[in-house]
């Protein structure tokens, strides 16, 4: 894979994660208690032999960037080995932010131009996943392709709208037809945002978008354009893949995780010191600590009852307390005789003593966060302080700086802002 370069498209944020993605770009949102989303297709990149890895990023990178750093938690830096932050720049006569997902890469076209190689892996950074990429390469130039996209597979699809991009594939394995987020999906297969170019016919495409576009994104007009000119292939992943593009989603797939611990083979790579794993102590459990089902990671301390629950780096659990079907983030503390059900809790919650958060059951959302809490998972902000005997109600959401009451109460579907 030494002749292909890698765009990682890591930018953005999504409403419907709503407060998770308040202060970081949704690559770079913690996922499974030691990883941040980014680390999948970073680990993808690596274990298929890709050395040259460039990361596209626009919403508030600090924490992204500081946990890429210069590579070396993914063996990423040395002679003809690096990864690069690419943000948007200031040029001679104009500043311009990332104008879609086309012009990401357009803007980069010196960086991709310079590049030796003929191949240019396009990549999401927010899709949890293992994969080889190697295949793909094989069957991309045996075919003498332009373009390789991949697809899974989402039962159900066919005949109804879809959020994801939907392809024609015919029996060949030729793209003979594509569309973005259809409302008529005319298949059962979704794009994975894995799109594998002819470098020339990337760039030849990209400058023909950069004037005669209108959404400017690579979904929207350069693939089907693509398409059009009959040398685009498609592929079928059959292994696990998830998209947290809601709470709901990105819930869920932290309880598919426990309830398949091999689903991500030999692991995932991850800068350990970023994420506070390097330098913390081993998990502890005390003597009346209860644990079932749970992936609790180095730093985190259980003295009460955990099951089915994620707990991340520094996370206390207290005598007393009890976290039921939970994904707690970082530094978080749950005091003693607090009880959490089916909730989701960025870094550096404090539950206070006796609080009821969250609850077993789904509750309509009404609509908010584009149904991103229809679940019944409880969504709280980092920093929230929740006092003493407060009791917060299923499918709820809790801002930052929310101000909340000691022994109050936030009754289902409630949100909490400032």
């Amino acid at each position: 894979m030494r002749e292909v370069l890698a765009l990682v498209l890591a930018g953005g944020r999504v409403e419907e994660l709503s407060v998770l993605t308040g202060r970081r770009p949704k690559s770079a949102v913690p996922f499974g208690g030691q990883y941040l989303v980014i680390d999948f297709v970073l680990t993808n990149l690596v274990l298929s032999g890709v050395r040259r890895v460039g990361v596209l990023s626009q919403y508030r990178p600090t924490d992204l960037i500081e946990h890429i750093g210069g590579g070396e938690s993914w063996g990423l830096w040395g002679r003809e080995r690096y990864v690069k932050i690419l943000p948007p720049y200031q040029g001679t006569h104009t500043s311009e932010w990332y104008d879609g997902t086309a012009d990401a890469v357009f803007q980069n076209l010196d960086f991709v131009s310079s590049t030796p190689g003929e191949h240019v892996l396009v990549l999401s950074g927010d899709h949890i996943y293992r994969m080889d990429y190697r295949p793909l390469l094989e069957r991309h130039v045996a075919r003498d392709a332009d373009l390789t996209c991949v697809f899974t597979r989402i039962p159900g699809q066919t005949g109804a709208p879809s959020r994801f991009g939907v392809p024609e594939i015919d029996s060949d394995g030729r793209l003979i037809g594509y569309e973005e987020k259809p409302s008529v999906a005319r298949s059962d297969l979704a794009s994975l945002t894995i799109y594998l170019f002819r470098k020339r016919a990337l760039i030849r495409h990209l400058k023909n978008n950069s004037v005669c576009g209108t959404t400017h994104q690579l979904y929207d007009e350069v693939l089907p354009a693509l398409v059009a000119e009959g040398r685009s292939y498609g592929e079928v992943f059959d292994g696990y893949w998830a998209y947290a593009r809601t709470v709901g989603d990105y819930y869920r797939a932290h309880m598919e995780t426990l309830d398949d611990p091999t689903l991500f083979g030999s692991g995932v790579l991850t800068n350990e010191e970023t994420l506070g794993l390097a330098w913390r102590a081993p998990a502890a459990f005390g003597p009346r600590a209860e644990v079932r089902s749970s992936s609790v990671v180095p730093g985190a301390v259980v003295d009460g009852s955990v099951s089915g629950s994620v707990l991340g780096p520094g996370v206390r659990v207290e005598a007393g307390a009890e976290v039921v079907d939970s994904v707690l983030l970082p530094d978080c503390v749950v005091e003693r005789g607090a009880r959490l059900e089916r909730v989701v809790s960025d870094a550096g919650v404090v539950f206070g003593e006796g609080a009821r958060v969250g609850g077993a059951g789904e509750v309509p959302d009404h609509g908010r966060d584009g149904g991103s809490l229809s679940e019944g998972v409880t969504l709280l902000a980092q920093g929230v302080v929740v006092p003493p005997r407060c009791v917060i109600g299923r499918n709820c959401t809790v801002a930052d700086g929310a101000r909340l009451t000691e022994g109050g109460r936030v009754e289902d579907a409630g949100t909490v802002s400032r």
